[in-house]
């Protein structure tokens, strides 16, 4: 299953998802990780946004997010930890994730 969403500069205004608010910044991220999602699931159909569920598209179940969190570790050069893993609910939270690591003095958080 896919989201019918343009990508890049045809995206409607980011908002709010989650609680937090979403800026140019964030849609660079998402972009970076739909590209990912793309070629780890081997879709280039796929289309992301930040309150797409990973469940809800196709061949992204546990194995593939173990994957896709890796790659986005590796290609945007931050570390999430195994909490990013297990807590993950929507594409949303993953970009969350990336922009908290990228802060400076970044902690990885680990579950307990």
């Amino acid at each position: 299953m896919t989201d019918d969403v343009p990508r890049g500069e045809e995206r409607e205004e980011l908002g709010h998802v989650n609680g937090a608010e979403f800026d140019q910044t964030h849609a660079t991220t998402l972009d970076r990780i739909a590209n990912i999602v793309r070629e780890v699931l081997g879709d280039d159909s796929i289309e992301l946004r930040l309150d797409s569920r990973p469940r809800e598209i196709e061949g992204w179940d546990s194995l593939a997010n173990v994957s896709i969190v890796f790659s986005v570790e590796e290609s945007l050069g931050v570390r999430l930890g195994t909490d990013a893993l297990v807590s993950l609910q929507t594409v949303g939270d993953l970009v969350s994730a990336v922009e908290r690591a990228r802060r400076p003095g970044a902690a990885v958080r680990e579950l307990p």
